[in-house]
């Protein structure tokens, strides 16, 4: 185990689809070790190719730590939930669980620092990238996290930019909850249309 959830919250974009799971796959090419320094260098090396083979936009390349700083939130809080819930449901133990899948244990009253200290080490890999590129696009600093929605015209705006964990915690909580109902709104019309169809069997 790890005091950082970074290098699991990489792997993890490395599953996403589309445009963003391509760019961490790429990276993940790269990847040559478990340490903040190595992670640096992947990003490095990612630019240095995509610059000479525009197979990606370099600012795309350092536009993927956002990505990796809200999976640091989403899996902060799946750790936070799982310490609170008891210690065995049904024949296993949720913090354990997360542990497994978060790559990091530790107690609630410390996860805040983890996630701060994460926060910062990635601003700060952002901001060594970009000193290294031309100033041809401005790009967001880095936030705790974000949320982008498509528009009619099928453009992606950012609609949720949060400053502190305390501040995405609360997001993720809202998100959280609309999916869940969502879901559940999706499992009855489901279920109902199943029964309408033995009736009329």
């Amino acid at each position: 185990m790890s005091n950082t959830f970074i290098f699991d919250a990489f792997q993890a974009t490395t599953a996403y689809r589309g445009y963003k799971g391509d760019i961490a796959k790429f990276l993940d090419k790269l990847n040559d070790g478990d340490d903040l320094e190595s992670f640096e260098q992947m990003f490095e090396d990612a630019i240095i190719i995509a610059a000479e083979t525009e197979v990606f936009a370099p600012m795309a390349i350092v536009g993927h730590l956002q990505q990796v700083m809200n999976k640091v939130c989403w899996n902060a809080r799946k750790l936070f939930n799982a310490n609170n819930k008891p210690s065995v449901v049904w024949g296993s133990d949720p913090a354990e669980q997360s542990v497994d899948d978060t790559g990091v244990s530790i107690t609630n009253d410390n996860l805040s620092q983890v996630v701060d200290d994460d926060f910062n080490a990635l601003f700060a890999i952002q901001s060594n990238l970009l000193a290294c590129l031309d100033d041809d696009g401005y790009m967001e600093p880095l936030y705790y996290f974000t949320e982008d929605e498509v528009q009619p015209n099928g453009d992606w705006i950012t609609v949720t930019k949060c400053t502190s964990f305390d501040e995405a915690f609360t997001h993720m909580d809202a998100v959280a909850e609309k999916l869940r109902t969502q879901q559940a709104a999706t499992i009855a019309e489901r279920i109902a249309a199943r029964r309408a169809a033995r009736q009329a069997a």
